[in-house]
């Protein structure tokens, strides 16, 4: 049994709608009309995201834990990381906060991830790898390590003219982190995902 998708295409060369519920998932495809290549699939792209998922899951422990900025002011000397940002956020009193940052940086990107890399290992045409699939179909917009890096570079900048600010090597894993998952993400196509747990 093929998975199909419910949506459109329109070919750029004559204008002919395509009703992808025609066409099979993992193919490419052409216009039915003149044969332009309306879209090419990408092929490999599966194993491409679990080597990569594989990759952003070995990264998450230090870029977690290693000290993300060294922050100096005389005789004050701290050193930050996104486990006891995460902490801070709790002890100050915002758990609202804290819990928002745990989720969207650690608890659902680690699952994304896992959830991904597990495809690949537990049995095809199971139900545990439907419940999988869909779970991924749910959480994939909602991690946003990319956007804390983005708010990591931002207080950098307006921290520059008041504390000296060491880089420390947190920073580099988070920033792998960021490109690998980005990758992940750019060959993840739950379609496929679907088409690819449907044989044996």
């Amino acid at each position: 049994m093929e998975h199909f998708s419910k949506k459109t295409l329109c070919c750029h060369a004559c204008g002919e709608v395509i009703f992808l519920e025609y066409t099979s998932i993992g193919k490419n495809i052409r216009c039915f009309q003149c044969h332009t290549l309306l879209k090419r699939t990408k092929r490999g792209a599966l194993l491409l995201s679990f080597l990569f998922a594989i990759t952003s899951l070995i990264l998450f422990y230090p870029a977690l834990t290693m000290p993300l900025l060294k922050i100096s002011l005389h005789s004050f000397d701290n050193q930050v990381n996104i486990i006891n940002t995460i902490e801070t956020l709790f002890t100050e009193q915002y758990p609202f906060v804290g819990l928002t940052v745990a989720m969207t940086i650690l608890i659902i990107p680690f699952t994304y991830l896992s959830l991904i890399a597990s495809i690949f290992i537990i049995k095809r045409k199971s139900y545990l790898s439907r419940v999988i699939l869909k779970i991924i179909s749910i959480i994939q917009t909602w991690h946003m390590v990319d956007v804390f890096l983005m708010g990591v570079l931002v207080s950098i900048i307006k921290l520059l003219g008041d504390f000296h600010l060491n880089i420390g090597i947190g920073f580099y894993f988070i920033t792998l982190l960021t490109i690998t998952i980005t990758i992940t993400n750019h060959f993840f196509d739950i379609k496929q995902a679907w088409n690819y747990i449907s044989y044996e």
